[in-house]
Order: structure tokens, then sequence, then C-alpha cells
């Protein structure tokens, strides 16, 4: 009880760390490769093609661009 409410008041730990306290997040391995791959594959999220800040209709690759 005193527990829960402590972790009420205060937050809770963080339980990202490995015994090494190195960050270790703990998702699945396809959770992580759906994520990569949003960033590879999908042209809305590939830095590599990045132009900086452009409006919305000059980019005809843009999702909201008609």
């Amino acid at each position: 009880m005193l527990r829960k409410l402590r972790d009420f008041l205060f937050g809770k730990a963080p339980n990202i760390f490995d015994p090494d306290g190195t960050i270790r997040h703990n998702l699945p391995r396809e959770r992580w490769d759906a994520w990569g791959n949003r960033y590879l594959k999908g042209e809305d999220y590939n830095w590599r093609h990045h132009k900086g800040k452009q409006p919305l209709n000059a980019n005809p690759n843009h999702s909201s661009a008609k």
C-alpha cells in the first residue's frame, strides 16, 4: 500500500537499465524492425531525402499534397 502511494506521489523508478547500467528497452524484435523500416522505407521519414522546411504544396511526395 505504501509503495503504491510512493509511486503515485514521486513516480516509478525507470525499468530501462540492465545490470551494467546501460539503457535497454524491453521491446520485441518486431517492434524494433518496424521502427527501423519506417525510417528506411518511408519517404516522409527518410532523413536522406530531407530538404529542410518547405511548404506542403512544394513537395509532391507529401501525403497531404494533392
